[in-house]
């Protein structure tokens, strides 16, 4: 904490502060539904004095303070170079401490936020490749780029800490809550309460099974629901059958794991689509494509039928005994006379709240030193679901992307465009924040240049999937290639047939953007690969590319082929 003792505090007016130093390029405000004012961003000097390296450092070790010279932003008299052979390369670290090697979440956590911010050295390296060298100073800027991004990440425990922090202060932060409003948002609550569901056989006594509401869920009522259960694989088979066999039954949709984007339909929509067969609730099999018991929520299409997860164990038993019933009639079974249709007691008390409050997001930015007008988003959202802390999903996310703002901040020199941090609200139900950002700042869409999230976890980096043009992508490709090549978390591919969650609108409107994706955290498999799941095992229980896009010459949601952009 010492690095934050001598500089103010950014407020959101109503929430938890949030530790940023002190930049007069830097605002914080909120965007409040329609009608809300917008309160008077802070000041924060961007100009930070040189630091002092201690003895040991990378610094120290060459032997000099290097100062930027000759760009943009910069007054600063340069220093006598050392001799060109004594710089060190890009991320080589002379004691060997840097090694592609993660033996804990905070390692990981300092090489995330490495990878986010390694291209913030593009301030430097654009001017340098195009226009005339201005004399040896300027080519040692990138070296005090570097040097700066490292100091503020490798080895600091800044993200972990305040990742820590919040969510042990405050754990869960359903949208609505008490725990998100004093964390930094609030919009209308959907409230679990009292839930339970037992599976009923006659040869055995009432079994318990674990279970969780579907966010968004009617409650069952205080008498609950008791019905026989049909077992579908998924809403096309659902669709096949009549209302004879659906009406006034349990559905269990038993949808086997075939990746998030496939096995999470049936929670979305199966609802909305069996209550139309005269089901009387739904229960889904949990995405996950691991369980030790642990159910996992999600957010459902809003249904006038209660709906709740259950495990896979207990989707593969509830399947066992009703195949058993289907096939009872031919059996040879000395137990036939026990196949029976198995049997489910649902009780939920789920109720949403007829009041809303006023939405708000938590934003932060740097100003553009030439177009601040112009905007590069990087974000993730705040809440999280109420039977967990969050802290992958998504509260890891934000401080990653918090940090990158931070370290922006402190170099002393802004990009030529605004860097926009964004933490949304809400994107776990009905992502109110993303909606609310879009209508109030229309305006400024057609400035956004990208827009980035962070809400797939935070492990081993790897890279960015992206909704954009062929010639946005091939840029982004330059970008990983040249600077984070060594990493191995420069790589660059198309989002297929995925919507970014708090981004969709901004897709929608023709802005470029961009997931961030790790390594699987249990199989290290890359999001290409088929054994990508890891992240599921856990769910529901950045200023590099930020810089970059911010200081190219040119915009890269520009269309023209002859605007190449400087890379």
């Amino acid at each position: 904490m010492e690095d934050h003792e001598k500089t103010p505090l950014l407020y959101d007016e109503s929430s938890t502060a949030i530790p940023m130093p002190a930049s007069r390029h830097s605002a914080a405000d909120h965007d409040g539904d329609a009608g809300s004012q917008t309160p008077t961003a802070q000041a924060m000097p961007l100009h930070q004095p040189k630091p002092t390296y201690p003895p040991g450092s990378a610094a120290a070790i060459n032997g000099h303070h290097a100062s930027i010279v000759g760009g943009s932003g910069s007054n600063s008299a340069a220093p006598t170079p050392p001799p060109r052979t004594n710089t060190p390369r890009l991320l080589r670290r002379r004691d060997g401490r840097h090694r592609m090697n993660w033996p804990s979440p905070r390692t990981a956590f300092s090489c995330f936020g490495v990878t986010l911010l390694f291209f913030f050295l593009y301030l430097t390296v654009t001017s340098l490749l195009h226009p005339p060298p201005l004399g040896p100073g300027r080519r040692t800027s990138i070296d005090v780029a570097l040097r700066h991004i490292l100091d503020e990440t490798i080895g600091t425990q800044r993200v972990w800490d305040r990742l820590a922090e919040m969510t042990d202060l405050y754990g869960p932060r359903p949208s609505g809550s008490p725990e998100l409003e004093k964390a930094g948002a609030a919009v209308r609550r959907w409230q679990r309460n009292e839930e339970s569901a037992q599976l009923l056989l006659p040869t055995r006594a009432p079994r318990t099974m674990p279970m969780l509401g579907l966010g968004g869920s009617v409650g069952t009522g205080p008498e609950g629901i008791e019905a026989d259960v049909v077992v579908v694989d998924d809403i096309d088979q659902l669709n096949t059958m009549d209302n004879a066999t659906i009406a006034g039954k349990i559905v269990l949709f038993d949808t086997a794991w075939q990746g998030y984007g496939i096995s999470h339909r049936s929670r979305v929509n199966g609802a909305s689509e069996a209550e139309k067969y005269g089901a009387v609730a739904v229960l889904v099999r949990s995405s996950t494509p691991y369980s030790l018991g642990t159910p996992h929520t999600g957010i459902m299409y809003r249904a006038n039928i209660p709906a709740a997860a259950i495990t896979t164990e207990d989707a593969d038993y509830i399947r066992r005994v009703y195949s058993r019933y289907l096939t009872a009639e031919n059996a040879t079974s000395p137990f036939k006379s026990a196949f029976v249709q198995p049997r489910v007691r649902l009780t939920m008390g789920a109720s949403l709240d007829a009041a809303s409050v006023k939405t708000r997001n938590i934003i932060a930015e740097v100003k553009g030193r030439m177009h601040p007008e112009q905007i590069v988003v990087i974000s993730a959202h705040t809440d999280s679901w109420d039977v967990g802390a969050g802290v992958i999903d998504d509260a890891a996310g934000f401080f990653v992307a918090w940090e990158a703002l931070r370290a922006i901040a402190t170099y002393g020199i802004a990009p030529r465009r605004t860097v926009r941090l964004v933490g949304w609200v809400d994107e776990e139900q009905h992502q109110q924040g993303a909606s609310t950002y879009f209508k109030n700042r229309k305006h400024e869409i057609k400035d956004h240049v990208f827009a980035m999230e962070a809400d797939s976890g935070i492990f081993q980096p790897w890279g960015l999937k992206v909704a954009g043009t062929d010639r946005a992508q091939a840029i982004l490709r330059q970008i990983g290639e040249r600077f984070l090549g060594e990493m191995g978390s420069g790589n660059v591919t198309a989002l297929k047939d995925e919507v970014i969650s708090d981004l969709g609108q901004l897709m929608n409107a023709g802005v470029p953007c961009a997931s961030f994706y790790s390594l699987d955290p249990i199989t290290q498999a890359s999001p290409l690969s088929a054994d990508y799941d890891g992240y599921f095992r856990y769910h529901h229980s950045m200023g590099t590319w930020a810089y970059v896009l911010a200081e190219m010459e040119e915009r890269i949601d520009v269309e023209d082929p002859d605007e190449a952009a400087h890379i």
